[in-house]
């Protein structure tokens, strides 16, 4: 119970995006720079297939970073 309500605090707090904003970005700076490289880019040209706002973004035509951005600028 402790766990969860330290968990909610955090993510109720403005830190928490810039924290994880920080995090992803050191993680996407230090992947493709490892011995984890081609893992890194296997992950990323892997095709998905999501519903969006009742479009249907197909297999063959998005990749997950084009999927990213349209839920950033809601599209």
């Amino acid at each position: 119970m402790k766990m969860t309500k330290l968990f909610d605090q955090f993510f109720q707090s403005e830190k928490a995006a810039s924290l994880t904003l920080i995090t992803c970005t050191l993680v996407s700076l230090l992947l493709p720079n490892s011995d984890l490289d081609a893992a890194y880019h296997h992950i990323c040209q892997t095709q998905w297939a999501v519903l969006v706002s009742y479009s249907r973004i197909y297999n063959d035509v998005h990749y997950p970073d084009d999927m990213i951005v349209a839920g950033i600028i809601d599209w």
